[in-house]
């Protein structure tokens, strides 16, 4: 019993050595693999004619982004001395609906996937809860903290609004290397 105390109050201590503390400045500095993903809810609008069963619907919007979906993976560096963060890598994105409208005014909506080049540079910042990057602020968690305080694991994740007013989801995962 008394081995099994001691080999707890290691793992306590162990966990506690390589934990960051709440109020505790974290930096991000190096380079990071990414991989983050955003989805997009549209707003759907239908457009109902009168008839004479009671109507019938002529025309649907999904909006710009037809709930939107991405996938990303980049390499960044961020330069801790400036607060800046230069990227490069890959961005998958489309819609999660694509739409047909058949009958005498036919239409198609939506995008299927199609992949295109992640470039960029911007400016970033942290708190002990938050990683923000460019204008968008996440909330986050720093894993693997090492002694100089930088964290080699980052979870991050935030709700904001697009361009069209389209409620989305920002989640993702950075490993430094």
């Amino acid at each position: 019993m008394r081995f099994i105390r001691f080999i707890i109050a290691a793992l306590a201590a162990t966990a506690c050595m390589h934990a960051n503390p709440a109020n505790a400045q974290t930096e991000v500095s190096g380079k990071y693999l990414i991989t983050y993903r955003v989805y997009c809810i549209p707003t759907a609008t239908f457009n109902v004619e009168p008839g004479s069963v009671g109507g019938y619907v002529n025309d649907v919007n999904l909006g710009v982004n037809n709930a939107a979906l991405q996938f990303n993976m980049v390499l960044a560096d961020f330069n801790a001395a400036k607060l800046k963060v230069s990227f490069t890598g890959f961005n998958e994105a489309g819609n999660v609906m694509l739409t047909q409208i058949t009958g005498a005014y036919p239409s198609n909506s939506g995008s299927p996937f199609q992949e295109s080049a992640a470039t960029g540079k911007t400016g970033y910042s942290t708190t002990p809860t938050s990683l923000t990057i460019g204008n968008q602020t996440f909330h986050a968690l720093f894993g693997q903290v090492d002694k100089n305080s930088v964290a080699n694991y980052i979870t991050f994740q935030g709700i904001f609004a697009d361009q069209n007013g389209d409620s989305c989801s920002e989640q993702g995962e950075a490993a430094r290397q």
